[in-house]
């Protein structure tokens, strides 16, 4: 992840970055780079962090409308999950009912 590639998605007009923190995030780091790290080289960070975490501007920049179909379809998918366990669970209920009540017959035979 890098600076531009966040600010595009976040559709932030005007960060302020340490130039000196970055390169010893980039000295120690070989790895890329978190976003959380990335974002402790911001000087405004409260200014940029209000801009990346409405939700509405999540979903700006180029993977914006890839990014809320994703969102859309996560959601719809854990809902679809969610009514499907409890059906599940509701059938289970039954099913215990109805093996009680036949133990009971066969015990009182």
């Amino acid at each position: 992840m890098n600076f531009e590639k966040l600010f595009t998605d976040h559709d932030v007009a005007l960060a302020y970055v340490d130039g000196r923190q970055l390169v010893e995030l980039a000295r120690e780091n070989l790895e890329k780079p978190t976003k959380e790290e990335l974002f402790d080289c911001i000087n405004n960070k409260d200014a940029v962090g209000k801009l990346v975490k409405i939700p509405t501007r999540m979903f700006k920049g180029p993977e914006g409308p890839i990014l809320a179909a994703t969102v859309i379809q996560k959601n719809f998918r854990m809902y679809k999950a969610r009514e499907a366990y409890k059906h599940l669970r509701f059938l289970m209920k039954k099913a215990t009912i109805i093996q009680r009540r036949f133990r009971l017959y066969l015990f009182q035979k």
